[in-house]
């Protein structure tokens, strides 16, 4: 078992492989249910980063396959963003559980997100 980091707006965290993969095929699961259009048929766990920058999105709901404009103002989710056109402009979107919280921890942010290009 190989024991990884997870960055969420500068927020770190040891998962495992049996974790990550577990996480993955519930994900696949859920999204599946929810929009069964958006799901590739061959969606490959190699195909999916470590690390990545994180944004966590309060009372936004983002898509696959769609073009949505947000108002990035937390200097974390700047931060985060900045990291992101310096690296891939891939970014990982994600809702967190409650609008009301400044800086959410791991634990307050939903498991299932969008990795979202930057145009």
């Amino acid at each position: 078992m190989t024991d990884k980091k997870l960055e969420n707006d500068n927020i770190e965290t040891e998962i495992d492989d049996e974790a990550v993969s577990a996480a993955i095929e519930n994900a696949i699961a859920e999204a599946a249910d929810i929009a069964p259009e958006f799901i590739d048929e061959e969606i490959v766990e190699e195909n999916f980063v470590d690390e990545m920058p994180t944004i966590a999105l309060r009372g936004v709901i983002v898509f696959p396959n769609g073009m949505v404009h947000l108002d990035v103002g937390r200097e974390k989710s700047i931060n985060a963003l900045d990291q992101a056109m310096l690296q891939s402009r891939e970014i990982f979107l994600v809702m967190q559980k409650d609008v009301m919280i400044e800086d959410p921890s791991v634990d307050e942010i939903y498991t299932v997100g969008t990795i979202a290009e930057i145009k």
